[in-house]
């Protein structure tokens, strides 16, 4: 009677290590692939109780302020976004808000959160014209960020091909 005892708890010792095997692989493959990129986003609390009505990309229900971030990583042009728990709500936007003024509306409950995503460069890949937004006097052009017709780069901005002109000429730029 003792071995049959025996025999049955290696057995179903057995069959426990064998489960706790397929359950770690299976954990193991969906951890691996539901790896998300990391992203940094800070509150700004001057825009606590106000809506952005401008450079939305999308709006959408999420489950947590954390779902919101993440879909702000997920998306290309995604530097900003608004979390509103109520909703709960996420707002992803192209633009980032700090220092300047932007146009809001009242909406109580309503934060905004700067990431720490890069902002376009000249040269740097978009689809639309909104995504070289933030660079001043500049478009979409064959898949890259590059300077608006009659504008030329100068440094790192755009500036008119007038008044590039009229510097090479030696007047006051």
């Amino acid at each position: 009677m003792l071995s049959r005892n025996m025999k049955m708890l290696s057995l179903s010792c057995l069959l426990f290590r064998c489960i706790y095997f397929i359950g770690l692989t299976v954990f193991s493959s969906i951890t691996a692939a539901e790896t998300y990129t990391f992203l940094n986003a800070r509150r700004l609390m001057e825009y606590d109780n106000r809506k952005i009505v401008e450079s939305e990309i999308h709006t959408f229900t999420v489950r947590s302020m954390i779902d919101c971030t993440r879909a702000c990583s997920e998306e290309t042009y995604c530097t900003s976004f608004q979390f509103f728990s109520g909703g709960p709500t996420c707002v992803t936007l192209s633009e980032r808000f700090r220092g300047v003024t932007a146009k809001t509306i009242a909406a109580p409950g309503y934060q905004l959160f700067q990431t720490d995503k890069p902002l376009p460069r000249f040269g740097s890949g978009c689809e639309l014209d909104v995504d070289c937004k933030t660079l001043l006097n500049s478009r979409c052009h064959q898949g890259a960020c590059s300077c608006d017709i009659g504008y030329n780069l100068r440094g790192n901005t755009c500036r008119n091909v007038k008044g590039i002109l009229n510097c090479l000429a030696g007047f006051a730029c």
